[in-house]
């Protein structure tokens, strides 16, 4: 019974740290967009423009990127940073590849981008990637280290309970 009790205890606190994971938001809800059919340019200000394009009406909870642009090569994303991701043509896409647009809704440390587009409009290599946040990238602010050390005293109480 107590190894039982102590296995229902771990799996709680392993469902506690996976809730704190990140969720991304691809703002089209799936595959790219066609930029260059629509006559935008491949710059900050018209990746931003595009973004803010999609805001009125949208059902995916979508909210005003922040003004600020950087190139991302890795790092820490806030919540609420969008990252637009250019790929190009590959095989089968559209002349000017297409953009993905991220919308962060927790703090991560860091995102793997995808080396090659999903299409339908750029299935090439990657080609570029803008954040748009406050020009500040953050770091996790410790709420998965935190709910890894209250597991960890939680477990180290159990042992001693149950070792008495």
């Amino acid at each position: 019974m107590k190894r039982i009790s102590a296995g229902i205890l771990c799996a709680a606190v392993l469902a506690v740290c996976q809730m704190a994971s990140a969720a991304v938001i691809n703002v089209l809800g799936g595959g790219d967009f066609d930029w260059h059919a629509h006559g935008f340019n491949n710059s900050a200000a018209s990746e931003l423009s595009w973004l803010d394009s999609l805001i009125p009406g949208n059902n995916l909870g979508l909210t005003t990127p922040p003004t600020g642009s950087s190139d991302y090569s890795g790092g820490a994303i806030a919540a609420g940073d969008y990252l637009v991701l250019h790929y190009g043509s590959g095989p089968g896409g559209s002349p000017g590849g297409g953009w993905v647009g991220l919308l962060f809704t927790a703090d991560v440390s860091s995102f793997s981008v995808p080396a090659n587009g999903s299409g339908p409009n750029g299935f090439g290599g990657l080609s570029g990637a803008t954040l748009f946040g406050p020009g500040v990238s953050v770091p996790d602010a410790g709420s998965t280290l935190i709910l890894t050390g209250l597991g960890l005293l939680a477990l180290q109480g159990l042992r001693r309970k149950f070792k008495a």
